[in-house]
Parts: structure tokens; sequence; C-alpha cells
């Protein structure tokens, strides 16, 4: 499995403060899509742990 990103202190994506991980690989490629770059399966890093 690849993650595009991990934000450890995320406050833009819910209420309060979170950690949010954003994992790589879409199937939907919906139009206006603001992460099509993370639409391939193996964008990012490996995630091994």
């Amino acid at each position: 499995m690849h993650y595009a990103d991990i934000k450890k202190a995320d406050i833009a994506n819910g209420l309060g403060v979170r950690v949010s991980v954003f994992v790589s690989g879409c199937t939907h490629h919906c139009k206006n899509c603001f992460n099509s770059e993370a639409w391939d399966f193996n964008y990012g890093k490996e995630f091994t742990r």
C-alpha cells in the first residue's frame, strides 16, 4: 500500500485537531478532483508497517 501524505495535526479536514492519512489509489476519477495525482495506486511513499 502507498500513501500520498500524513498530516499529524490537521485542522482542515474535520472538527478539531486530528491525524489524516491520504492513501493512494482511486478508481472513481471524479471530475474536478483536487487530488487526481493520487489516483495512481503506486503514488507516494510505500507504507511498510
